[in-house]
């Protein structure tokens, strides 16, 4: 699973099970994602990632991040 999470307060990038910190903006199907936890969803509405959430290639946001 392609995902970014929040994790120990800090946004990380998980591609192929390796956490990569995430250091500056990047965009997912339609929704941006900022390094400070905060996701633009594509209908302009913006929601910061709590402990353990993370959004998903596919643009939309989990409660519980599975790498």
């Amino acid at each position: 699973m392609e995902c970014c999470a929040m994790k120990k307060g800090k946004m990380v990038c998980i591609k192929n099970g390796k956490e990569i910190p995430m250091k500056e903006q990047m965009t997912m199907n339609g929704m941006t994602v900022m390094p400070d936890g905060s996701c633009k969803m594509k209908n302009g509405k913006i929601v910061k990632l709590k402990e353990g959430q993370c959004c998903d290639n596919k643009g939309k946001i989990h409660s519980d991040c599975k790498d």
